[in-house]
């Protein structure tokens, strides 16, 4: 019977990238791996022998040139038990020739358990989570810097048992499942073998010991959710959208282990008068028609404060007048950006029997 074409085992194309390959390797395996039901063993073996064919840069470029993984005139090695390193389930001794890391995944999803022999989690203990909260702060806040409280509901430190997790001081002891190291041996037989994993002690939770005589509040974890109220420091210069990281204030640690961190997302409230591009603003300036023409000083409203700038004579509508140093501050930083205002000439909608004789006298000129 004619050998199939590898690409159309796998469903790919003959451009395939290499991460395409494996992606469609492992879902054919995982869908006709023997040991599932409605597995077929034959075709697991013809979707292997593909993928150890493309997967492997210089087998696939005489395959692609020749037909053959094996070069010209060679013959494409067939699924072979022998190429595997461990016990083959039908005998025989052999060697490892296959890729067992592309292979680790697929016995993860169908044994629950990685093919790799170490575990994939070490003895850590249960810190506490991070947290992550939205805080909205006034304009000017985030020009001058500001402190801010907050109350949020969070996991924190049994007041009982002052976080120790047991009724007496000194309670906890050496898991005796793991022996305190929090992982525990598992082995696994699979169709490839025998397979050695570590995972996460179920009776200490990775802690490497257990509590004796559980607080009856917090259960044993040390910890209970409560109401805290924190402050927030607000720096100067801060914008819309900045997260700020306060260290330690998350969840804490299940008995004393290191707390989470706190994450606030700021929001700036809109300032009518002012708009923030960056660290500079941007203003109107109403400016009358007279001072426009004749030149003079205009009364101008910053985030600092009221000040007095030159209008030039002859100033035109839209005219954009720079106030160096006006702007925000430079967020961690030295300095402040700049204030523009944008010149909106201001036509008198209604004049006086003196001024309409004045204007026409103008126009006359």
């Amino acid at each position: 019977m004619a050998k199939r074409d590898y690409y159309e085992v796998l469903g790919v194309a003959k451009s395939a990238t290499q991460d395409e390959i494996k992606k469609a390797f492992r879902k054919k395996a995982h869908e006709y791996h023997p040991d599932k039901g409605g597995g077929d063993e034959e075709k697991f073996k013809e979707i292997n022998e593909a993928y150890q064919a493309l997967s492997d840069a210089q087998k696939r470029a005489q395959y692609d040139q020749f037909g053959s993984a094996d070069g010209a005139g060679g013959q494409a090695g067939g699924f072979r038990w022998e190429d595997f390193g461990g016990a083959s389930p039908f005998g025989g001794g052999f060697r490892t020739n296959v890729n067992f890391e592309d292979l680790g995944d697929i016995f993860g999803d169908m044994f629950g358990f990685g093919g790799r022999t170490e575990g994939r989690r070490g003895h850590t203990s249960r810190a506490g989570r991070d947290l992550e909260i939205p805080a909205t702060v006034e304009f000017m806040d985030a020009v001058r810097g500001a402190r801010t409280r907050m109350t949020i509901e969070k996991l924190r430190t049994c007041e009982k048992c002052e976080g120790r997790g047991s009724e007496k001081k000194g309670g906890a002891k050496t898991c005796p499942t793991c022996e305190g190291s929090g992982m525990v041996e598992q082995a696994q037989r699979t169709f490839f073998g025998t397979f050695a994993s570590r995972a996460v002690c179920p009776a200490c939770q990775g802690e490497g010991s257990v509590v004796k005589d559980p607080c009856k509040a917090c259960r044993g974890e040390g910890r209970v959710v409560a109401e805290e109220t924190i402050e927030i420091a607000v720096p100067a210069g801060v914008s819309d959208g900045t997260t700020l990281r306060m260290a330690g204030k998350g969840e804490t640690g299940v008995r004393g282990s290191k707390a989470g961190d706190l994450f606030v997302t700021i929001s700036v409230k809109r300032d009518p008068r002012f708009v923030r591009k960056g660290d500079n603003i941007h203003t109107d300036a109403g400016v009358p028609l007279t001072l426009a023409v004749l030149g003079g000083t205009l009364r101008v409203e910053t985030v600092d404060g009221a000040v007095d700038t030159v209008i030039a004579a002859g100033t035109q509508p839209d005219t954009v007048v720079r106030l160096k140093g006006k702007g925000m501050p430079h967020l961690g930083g030295t300095g402040r950006g700049d204030q523009y205002l944008t010149v909106k000439i201001k036509v008198p909608a209604h004049l006086s029997k003196k001024e309409k004789e004045l204007y026409e006298e103008l126009s006359r000129l």
